[in-house]
Protein backbone atom coordinates (compact mmCIF):
# COMPACT_ATOMS: atom_id res chain seq x y z
CA UNK A 1 0.00 0.00 0.00
CA UNK A 2 1.23 3.36 -0.95
CA UNK A 3 2.28 4.71 2.44
CA UNK A 4 1.67 9.02 0.87
CA UNK A 5 -1.92 7.97 0.60
CA UNK A 6 -4.05 9.87 3.18
CA UNK A 7 -7.75 9.61 1.20
CA UNK A 8 -9.99 6.26 1.56
CA UNK A 9 -11.77 6.30 -1.89
CA UNK A 10 -15.53 5.00 -2.52
CA UNK A 11 -14.31 1.80 -4.02
CA UNK A 12 -12.89 0.93 -0.68
CA UNK A 13 -15.69 2.12 1.30
CA UNK A 14 -18.45 -0.37 -1.13
CA UNK A 15 -15.90 -3.22 -0.91
CA UNK A 16 -14.87 -2.76 2.89
CA UNK A 17 -16.41 -4.65 5.58
CA UNK A 18 -15.30 -2.31 8.03
CA UNK A 19 -18.26 0.24 6.30
CA UNK A 20 -21.80 -1.04 7.00
CA UNK A 21 -24.52 1.35 5.21
CA UNK A 22 -26.99 1.78 8.08
CA UNK A 23 -30.54 3.10 7.25
CA UNK A 24 -29.30 6.16 8.36
CA UNK A 25 -26.39 6.95 6.32
CA UNK A 26 -28.81 5.37 3.25
CA UNK A 27 -31.38 8.18 3.89
CA UNK A 28 -28.93 10.60 3.72
CA UNK A 29 -26.92 9.80 0.41
CA UNK A 30 -30.38 9.29 -1.15
CA UNK A 31 -32.00 12.90 0.31
CA UNK A 32 -28.73 14.37 -0.86
CA UNK A 33 -28.31 12.67 -4.18
CA UNK A 34 -32.26 13.49 -4.84
CA UNK A 35 -31.63 17.32 -4.27
CA UNK A 36 -28.55 17.88 -6.58
CA UNK A 37 -30.25 15.48 -9.01
CA UNK A 38 -34.20 16.27 -9.25
CA UNK A 39 -34.70 14.54 -11.91
CA UNK A 40 -33.93 10.94 -10.99
CA UNK A 41 -34.17 8.15 -8.51
CA UNK A 42 -32.27 6.70 -5.91
CA UNK A 43 -30.03 4.56 -6.35
CA UNK A 44 -28.40 5.60 -9.44
CA UNK A 45 -27.29 2.99 -12.08
CA UNK A 46 -23.87 3.39 -11.25
CA UNK A 47 -23.21 2.05 -8.51
CA UNK A 48 -19.89 3.69 -7.21
CA UNK A 49 -21.85 7.13 -8.10
CA UNK A 50 -24.22 6.54 -5.36
CA UNK A 51 -20.66 4.97 -3.18
CA UNK A 52 -19.37 8.81 -3.63
CA UNK A 53 -22.69 9.71 -1.73
CA UNK A 54 -23.11 6.90 1.05
CA UNK A 55 -19.25 7.92 1.82
CA UNK A 56 -20.06 11.38 2.25
CA UNK A 57 -22.82 10.40 4.59
CA UNK A 58 -21.46 7.84 6.31
CA UNK A 59 -17.87 9.92 7.17
CA UNK A 60 -20.05 12.74 8.69
CA UNK A 61 -22.24 11.04 10.00
CA UNK A 62 -20.25 8.87 12.15
CA UNK A 63 -18.35 9.33 15.13
CA UNK A 64 -15.04 10.93 14.89
CA UNK A 65 -13.33 8.41 16.76
CA UNK A 66 -14.25 5.24 14.44
CA UNK A 67 -13.48 7.58 11.37
CA UNK A 68 -10.24 8.04 12.62
CA UNK A 69 -9.91 4.27 13.53
CA UNK A 70 -10.76 2.97 10.30
CA UNK A 71 -9.21 5.36 8.38
CA UNK A 72 -5.73 4.35 10.20
CA UNK A 73 -6.47 0.81 9.41
CA UNK A 74 -7.74 1.36 6.16
CA UNK A 75 -4.45 3.22 4.95
CA UNK A 76 -1.89 1.96 7.03
CA UNK A 77 -2.63 -1.87 7.30
CA UNK A 78 -2.09 -1.63 11.11
CA UNK A 79 -4.46 -2.14 14.34
CA UNK A 80 -5.67 1.23 15.70
CA UNK A 81 -5.79 -0.60 19.10
CA UNK A 82 -1.68 -0.82 18.89
CA UNK A 83 -1.28 3.14 18.03
CA UNK A 84 0.22 4.80 21.06
CA UNK A 85 -2.40 7.25 22.26
CA UNK A 86 -0.35 10.48 21.51
CA UNK A 87 0.05 9.33 17.96
CA UNK A 88 -3.87 9.28 17.78
CA UNK A 89 -4.53 13.18 17.77
CA UNK A 90 -2.99 13.07 14.65
CA UNK A 91 -5.05 11.07 13.15
CA UNK A 92 -8.38 12.50 14.54
CA UNK A 93 -6.80 16.21 12.84
CA UNK A 94 -6.63 14.41 9.69
CA UNK A 95 -10.22 13.11 9.98
CA UNK A 96 -11.41 16.53 10.96
CA UNK A 97 -9.51 18.23 7.91
CA UNK A 98 -10.76 15.47 5.55
CA UNK A 99 -14.11 16.40 6.87
CA UNK A 100 -13.70 19.81 6.34
CA UNK A 101 -12.42 19.90 2.98
CA UNK A 102 -15.47 17.23 2.66
CA UNK A 103 -17.77 19.83 3.73
CA UNK A 104 -16.54 22.03 1.20
CA UNK A 105 -17.63 20.29 -2.05
CA UNK A 106 -20.58 20.40 -2.97
CA UNK A 107 -21.70 16.73 -2.69
CA UNK A 108 -20.37 17.62 1.36
CA UNK A 109 -22.22 20.75 1.64
CA UNK A 110 -25.29 19.28 0.75
CA UNK A 111 -25.27 15.92 3.04
CA UNK A 112 -24.18 18.40 5.80
CA UNK A 113 -27.75 20.19 5.13
CA UNK A 114 -29.40 17.12 4.72
CA UNK A 115 -28.32 15.98 8.16
CA UNK A 116 -28.66 19.05 10.23
CA UNK A 117 -32.38 19.18 8.22
CA UNK A 118 -32.79 15.71 10.17
CA UNK A 119 -31.28 16.25 13.15
CA UNK A 120 -33.74 19.37 13.94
Amino acid sequence: MNSLRDEIHSGEFRQSRHYPVARSVERVAAQTFMRLNPDTEWPPVNGHFADVYRLASWRLLTPLETVAALDYETLTASSWAALPDDQREAWFEHVRGTNSRLSRTRIGRFTAEVITTLST
